[in-house]
């Protein structure tokens, strides 16, 4: 009679629970484009919750086909931890999401995924980049400083100072003397003293030369008519010279002479 007792209690208590499991559950036809996921999200329910109470062994299911939803046990969730050995066809079938929605819902560029990381599984988790703006540049106008004006003052044009330039050049036999020649006093015709100095000064005939001309004898360089002498007669000049022996070593020229004034 104990026995009856307690089996009977038991039959009760799973019934009791049968009733209340049912009482709490809805029936919902499967549409076409249905998956459990998508059912668990519109049910507020989750994916092992509908196969646990439909005796399911996979998340395939049948458009036409009715299914037990429990409502309100679990809300589904919107974002799956990938765990190791994962991949989207695993994750797919556990999820009831299609492999093309979670690589469009989390912006894959392929089916590469990894442990540890996160899926979203709703388009509400969708990352949405913002469109980025084109960056309008305003023009930038250069200002140029305004500064006082400063009078530009042109250099002065100094006139060259021409050379000397002769007017006459002739061509010339030249020789070369000294103040200690025999006969010499060391004083030349026009009064000048060349025993203790020797200037550049030149011999020559008046006629041709004025005396106190300055004049230039190439090799010989610019100096004085200021001197005369017998033998300079013509186009010949005799250049003063420190030594006998420097004019005895110059012997006889044909030079260029310019008469400067």
């Amino acid at each position: 009679m104990k026995k009856q007792i307690i089996a009977m209690v038991g039959a009760f208590t799973l019934m009791m629970a049968a009733l209340t499991n049912t009482a709490s559950a809805t029936s919902v036809k499967v549409e076409k484009g249905d998956t459990l996921w998508t059912l668990s999200q519109k049910h507020n329910a989750s994916v092992e919750s509908i196969k646990k109470l439909n005796n399911l062994h996979s998340t395939l299911i049948y458009a036409g086909s009715t299914l037990e939803i429990e409502k309100g046990k679990s809300k589904g969730a919107s974002v799956y931890i990938i765990k190791i050995g994962d991949n989207l066809n695993s994750i797919s079938q556990k999820t009831g999401i299609p492999v093309k929605k979670l690589i469009s819902y989390n912006h894959l560029s392929s089916d590469l995924i990894i442990a540890g990381s996160t899926l979203a599984l709703t388009n509400k988790n969708q990352k949405i980049i913002p469109e980025k703006k084109p960056v309008v540049k305003k023009p930038v106008t250069k200002t140029t400083p305004v500064s006082n004006p400063v009078e530009k003052v042109e250099p002065k044009q100094v006139e060259a100072t021409p050379a000397p330039t002769s007017s006459k050049t002739m061509t010339m036999k030249a020789t070369a003397y000294t103040a200690e020649c025999t006969g010499c006093s060391g004083i030349t015709a026009t009064g000048i003293d060349v025993r203790n100095s020797t200037p550049k000064l030149i011999a020559v005939d008046p006629r041709v030369i004025p005396l106190g001309s300055k004049v230039w004898v190439e090799g010989y360089g610019e100096a004085i008519a200021g001197d005369t002498g017998g033998a300079i007669k013509g186009n010949r000049v005799d250049l003063l010279v420190a030594s006998h022996g420097e004019a005895m070593q110059y012997g006889v020229h044909t030079v260029q002479v310019k008469v400067l004034n």
